[in-house]
């Protein structure tokens, strides 16, 4: 009977360590994009800022943008549920990487290496006209 109470109550714990885990990341307002749908929708051809320049995400699968006095280009994919690209900032390239993408709000966050790497982080802008 002991044995079975205490695994009630751990499990009991477990469980509310768990859903406390989920509020709080759902009390965030973040959003996971994972579906190439959804990633258009919110993304694509809206300005992506933030205090070192500006990107662009393009329907027809390219990247444009500039970071200081550096033009940024490059092409993008959806793969399962990462954004994919290639870039060239300047004379600098950058290699194939798939990143998990967030938002909230107007704030979008990419985080390479399908997750675990570093993030960037932009305010989403309308396009100028």
């Amino acid at each position: 009977m002991k044995r079975l109470m205490l695994c009630g109550v751990t499990c009991v714990a477990l469980s509310l360590s768990a859903w406390s885990g989920t509020l709080s990341a759902a009390g965030s307002g973040k959003k996971a994009i994972e579906t190439e749908q959804e990633f258009r929708d919110v993304i694509v051809e809206r300005r992506l800022s933030n205090k070192h320049g500006y990107s662009m995400v393009h329907e027809d699968g390219t990247l444009t943008g500039k970071f200081g006095d550096r033009d940024m280009t490059g092409t993008w994919s959806w793969e399962d549920k990462y954004f994919c690209r290639t870039a060239k900032l300047g004379s600098k390239k950058f290699p194939l990487n798939c990143q998990a993408v967030t938002v909230s709000g107007d704030k979008v966050t990419f985080r390479r290496n399908k997750g675990l790497g570093k993030r960037s982080k932009y305010r989403l802008e309308e396009p100028e006209s």
